[in-house]
């Protein structure tokens, strides 16, 4: 009889972080969306496929990098719970980023030049840019915002993509800065220096604050001079309250677990975001 571990088929699997992927399918296709057009088809189903894969890669190679943090900090992740062996989430990397590369010739030379620059950045990122203050977030931010153009630039139309390029980049430049704070004794011990670790945590949640409240000024900027919908005010609306109450709940309680606790509720806050880029 066949002896199949499905717990590494699972593990594989978890080590890609398929939510993300899905969001970042999703980024692409609201990037060409938002311009008011999707066609041709082909090539933002390319491009979908293409970011999902980098990103893919990316996730990957984070777990690599960070298996001594993550020890402590998420133990039960693949690589260092040892359901997935450290060699093979490099073998994943190469295979996943490659396949990204190499399906993004598909969507034109503009394409794969920010297939590219994705790629390139995640590399340097992992390897290099996490270790420094601020300028991992900001990478990992910009690369958010760089999945929507990505999207315009499949449609040949990258106008309407800067609008949820910056909301990307300013929501996820909050949120990584939390993911630091939540990661604040693992990363300490690697030997890491992130924001909260040189600044302290209290500063680093009045950082936030102003991120996230630059952000929410920032979203009524589309309803009131580039004609986005009632609609999508509304919606817009119910993303802005769960940033405030993430901004109150930080204040009131620095622990780990509240801080795990905000970037789940980020996570699906993301997601009703980008619901409403889509009925703007």
């Amino acid at each position: 009889m066949l002896n199949v571990d499905f717990r590494n088929y699972y593990g594989a699997v978890k080590l890609t972080r398929p939510l993300n992927v899905t969001i970042t399918f999703i980024s692409v296709f609201i990037g060409a969306w938002v311009g008011g057009n999707i066609s041709p088809h082909q090539k933002l189903l390319f491009a979908c496929i293409s970011a999902g894969l980098i990103c893919a890669g990316g996730n990957v190679l984070n777990d690599y990098y960070d298996i001594e943090s993550d020890r402590i900090n998420k133990p039960n992740r693949p690589v260092p719970s040892g359901i997935v062996k450290r060699s093979d989430a490099l073998l994943m990397w190469a295979l996943t980023s490659i396949g990204g590369l190499v399906i993004s010739f598909f969507v034109g030379l503009r394409g794969v030049f920010i297939a590219l620059i994705a790629f390139v950045f995640l590399f340097l990122y992992n390897s290099f840019f996490k270790n420094s203050i601020l300028f991992g977030n900001i990478t990992i931010s910009f690369l958010t915002g760089l999945a929507f153009i990505y999207g315009g630039i499949a449609v040949g139309n990258i106008n309407g993509a800067f609008v949820p390029a910056i909301f990307a980049f300013l929501f996820h430049f909050g949120r990584e800065i939390i993911k630091d704070a939540e990661d604040i004794e693992g990363d300490k011990l690697a030997g890491l220096n992130t924001f909260p670790i040189k600044f302290g945590v209290k500063k680093s949640i009045y950082f936030v604050a102003i991120i996230f409240l630059l952000l929410s000024i920032f979203t009524i900027y589309p309803y009131l001079f580039l004609g986005y919908s009632v609609l999508y005010l509304l919606v817009v609306f119910c993303v802005d309250f769960v940033i405030l109450y993430v901004i109150y709940s930080l204040f009131k309680n620095h622990s780990k677990y509240n801080f795990i606790r905000l970037n789940k509720i980020l996570k699906g806050d993301m997601i009703v975001g980008l619901l409403a880029l889509y009925l703007r």
